[in-house]
């Protein structure tokens, strides 16, 4: 009996170290897994546009910087001209006007105007010239609207001396102005106008008489002829 107790312990000794080896490895596989470590990596955007697409786009926000930069240098130099610039000085006062001079208004007619200077006594005494004088002159209009009155006549005259006719002689002599304009006619041929105009015996009135024919020539030509 007493040899028989090592056997036995012994075989206990390995039924126990074989069960301590079963309960440990069973309460391994009864473990849950360890949870999965968080990526400490981001993953990259992938950009699937073509390469003329990027390269515009870039172009574009480089273009958009350049021009916020103008702009801000821009304000910023107007910021700086506007402390600088001068304060701008009152416009001068417009000049006054200048009053016509008294050779360009027109002569009024003299209330003891002769009879050959009224309106009425110019145009009767220009028809009985051209009628027993024998030009070639028809009357086209009157202008008496200022002193002296201009008579403009549709004329084929070859030679005017108003001063050998002597119904106009008697009243003018020598003193007469005669204006002679060539225009076309609406048959395509020209024709010469001559305006006649008998010179006033005051020097002032003469002066401005003179000077007065020559816009009245042209308002004449305007107005009364028709080519």
């Amino acid at each position: 009996m007493k040899k028989s107790l090592p056997v036995v312990t012994g075989v206990l000794g390995l039924v126990l170290g074989a069960w301590g080896s079963v309960v440990v490895l069973s309460s391994r596989h009864n473990q849950a897994p360890p949870p999965p470590e968080p990526a400490s990596v981001a993953q990259a955007v992938v950009d699937d546009r073509c390469p003329r697409e990027q390269a515009l786009d870039g172009r574009v926000a480089t273009l958009e910087r350049q021009l916020k930069e103008a702009q801000d240098a821009r304000r910023s130099a107007e910021t700086r001209l506007q402390a600088v610039a001068p304060s701008p000085s009152p416009a001068p006062p417009a000049p006054a006007p200048v009053p016509p001079s008294e050779d360009s208004l027109p002569l009024p007619f003299p209330a003891n105007a002769p009879p050959a200077f009224t309106p009425k006594g110019f145009q009767a005494l220009v028809e009985r010239s051209i009628q027993e004088c024998g030009l070639k002159m028809k009357l086209e209009a009157m202008d008496c609207s200022e002193y002296p009155c201009i008579a403009w006549t549709d004329s084929q005259q070859e030679r005017i001396n108003m001063a050998e006719c002597a119904p106009w002689a008697e009243a003018f002599g020598h003193k007469t102005s005669v204006v002679v304009q060539n225009v076309i006619g609406a048959d395509g041929g020209t024709r010469a106008l001559v305006g006649l105009m008998a010179v006033p015996e005051d020097p002032t009135e003469r002066r401005v008489a003179f000077r007065r024919s020559r816009e009245r020539t042209s308002s004449l030509l305007q107005t009364y002829v028709q080519p």
